[in-house]
């Protein structure tokens, strides 16, 4: 990696470095998985034997900021496909500071709600129509059980009894 600026500045009682360059991807690491142990670490070692905790946010090549959007757009279309046709949207584990970007974007969205499900590194995001609000377009394959409907998928021609 060639670092072409890098800087660290502290602001109330948090450490932030910031770094760009050519071909930081491999520092970042698939959604940000690298990054985040890189800044684990730098704040375990920064606040090893001290009273007072501090901070440390590591951005590289301006990717929270980038990540930050692309959740916000993932919570908006999610909500539109929940609205329109009512089942929920199971979104793909997230770290605490991902899920929080979409619980903020779906509190803004009118219709629709969000929980966390799952423990630990597999805590999912689930975003579900509000109480008392109906799909716009409900999808008609699902019958009102939540089952599929119309034909078996299940039985390819095996015995119905078994």
């Amino acid at each position: 990696m060639v670092c072409t600026s890098c800087t660290v500045t502290a602001v109330d009682g948090e450490a932030k470095l910031i770094v760009s360059g050519e071909d930081v991807g491999v520092v970042i690491g698939r959604r940000g998985e690298t990054l985040d142990a890189i800044q684990y670490l730098v704040r375990l070692y920064m606040n090893k034997g001290k009273d007072n905790y501090k901070r440390v946010s590591i951005n590289i090549g301006n990717y929270r900021e980038k990540r930050a959007e692309t959740l916000r757009e993932l919570a908006k279309r999610n909500a539109a496909k929940v609205l329109r046709n009512g089942r929920n949207a199971v979104l793909d584990p997230m770290n605490p500071y991902e899920r929080r970007i979409i619980h903020t974007t779906i509190q803004e969205i009118e219709g629709v709600e969000s929980h966390s499900v799952g423990s630990d590194s597999e805590r999912k995001v689930v975003i579900t129509l509000a109480e008392g609000v109906k799909p716009t377009n409900p999808d008609r394959r699902y019958n009102n059980r939540g089952g599929k409907g119309g034909y078996n998928r299940g039985n390819r021609g095996g015995n119905r009894n078994s």
